[in-house]
This record gives structure tokens, sequence and C-alpha cells, in this order.
């Protein structure tokens, strides 16, 4: 079963402190913001975020790709920080680079 996290407040961090690999949780709080910044994750391919998230904060992880249909499902999305994760550069990547300009959000990515 999947850890289910509610919060009454607009802004959620999480900290991982131990080697989590994966982010498989559900996140049910309506959340503007979630921080997952500074952790060790590599995959977010179980994560099923709020669809009202504006700011996702996944820089200095060891994220090498993101699931496109996580980041579609985040409709109201404006600003994602992807910086210091050891991306990998493949069609995969080309069709992520296509979903930012078609959506004109801000994306600090600055080291692939």
């Amino acid at each position: 079963m999947l850890p289910v996290f509610a919060q009454n407040s607009t802004v959620l961090e999480i900290f991982l402190p131990r080697a989590n690999k994966e982010v498989p949780f559900v996140i049910e709080a309506e959340i503007e913001g979630l921080n997952l910044s500074n952790n060790k994750i590599q995959s977010l391919e179980e994560a099923r975020l709020p669809n009202r998230t504006r700011f996702l904060f996944l820089d200095h992880n060891l994220i090498r790709k993101l699931p496109l249909s996580l980041l579609e499902s985040l409709k109201f999305l404006t600003r994602v920080t992807l910086s210091n994760n050891p991306w990998t550069c493949d069609c995969a990547a080309l069709d992520f680079k296509k979903w930012v300009v078609s959506k004109s959000i801000l994306v600090s990515i600055k080291t692939i």
C-alpha cells in the first residue's frame, strides 16, 4: 500500500533522509508546491501528485528521467527545478523538451 500524505498547508516539503530510490506515494492534499529537493530520489514512476500543483522542486536528486505522464497530469504546473540530477539524454528526453516548450513553464536545469 502506498503512503498517503494529507496536509492543510499549501506547500509540502518532504525530506527522505534514507536512500529512497523511488517515490511510491500519493498526496491527496490540494497543495500548490512540493519540495522534494536534496534527496536521493531516482524515480517518480509510481508517484501521484495533486493535479493543482504549481511548483515542483526536484533538484539535487538522482533522477535520470521523468515520466511524461506525471508531468502531463500537473495541469497547473508553472515552475519545476531539475538541476543537479544525472539526466539521461535519449528520445524520451526529446519528448520532455517538447513538453516543456509547449507549456511555457519555468524550468531550471543547470547541469545535465
